[in-house]
């Protein structure tokens, strides 16, 4: 078995390792990205002011180059579920998929985005939106990001 190929979607999610600190719509805190090896990245978050108390959670993502997407998953401590990704790159905004829970306690699911927007070397988002039934997508959270 040979090394896989390192690709340019893997050497752009690259970009993100590094120790940020947090400002987001619910409380503030810090992640640490780091590489597992030149293909996969993994942040690490911890944050506090939220009203459900101090969060964390483990993102981790790739690109799988036989899918030719991006592929990754989350957990954190304000749900007990995992969060399966499904992305893809438009310029500067990785879009990461997924199906989850209605937030609002109906029953069923909902299809989520979270968007990683890389604005400069040390600024960065991450936007959560939401489906509708009408198929339009809504905003329902964003947190800022700033290289320490």
């Amino acid at each position: 078995m040979e090394a896989p190929k390192v690709l340019d979607e893997h050497r752009w999610l690259l970009q993100f390792v590094g120790e940020w600190k947090i400002d987001g719509d619910d409380g503030v805190g810090t992640e640490t990205v780091t590489a597992i090896g030149e293909n996969w990245i993994t942040g690490k978050m911890v944050w506090t002011g939220s009203e459900m108390g101090d969060m964390e959670s483990i993102v981790t993502v790739g690109f799988d180059d036989a899918k030719g997407r991006f592929v990754g998953s989350w957990a954190g401590t304000m749900i007990n579920m995992m969060w399966f990704y499904d992305g893809y790159l438009e310029g500067n905004r990785l879009v990461l998929e997924s199906e989850g829970p209605n937030f609002d306690g109906t029953p069923g699911t909902s299809l989520y985005r979270d968007i990683m927007i890389l604005d400069d070397e040390n600024h960065r988002r991450l936007v959560g939106e939401i489906q509708g039934k009408d198929g339009n997508w809504t905003q329902f959270m964003e947190t800022k990001f700033v290289r320490v």
